[in-house]
């Protein structure tokens, strides 16, 4: 994933039936973003012995912006970083 920044902020998620929790939005800055799709979802288990595992998803939000979250597993906090690149700005050639 990419460096970003680090942020101060709030996911919402919500269970559907017996499956992982989905993130449906992001609150930055005081302000509610709705997650508009998400771009990759992965679980990531630790290389030492008897720590945790990791959930790391990619997410665009409504207004355009990716950010990474991560959530340490079963029950940690989620920690966001704002992908500094805007998805329109990426892989285009002249």
């Amino acid at each position: 994933m990419t460096a970003g920044v680090l942020l101060l902020a709030r996911v919402e998620c919500r269970s559907e039936g017996a499956a992982e929790e989905r993130p449906v939005a992001v609150w930055l800055g005081g302000e509610r973003y709705r997650v508009h799709a998400v771009l990759e979802d992965a679980v990531v288990g630790s290389s030492r012995a008897g720590e945790p595992s990791e959930r790391r998803l990619r997410v665009e939000l409504d207004d355009g912006t990716r950010v990474d979250l991560r959530r340490r597993l079963p029950e940690g906090s989620w920690r966001v970083r704002r992908d500094p690149r805007r998805p329109d700005s990426e892989s285009k050639e002249d």
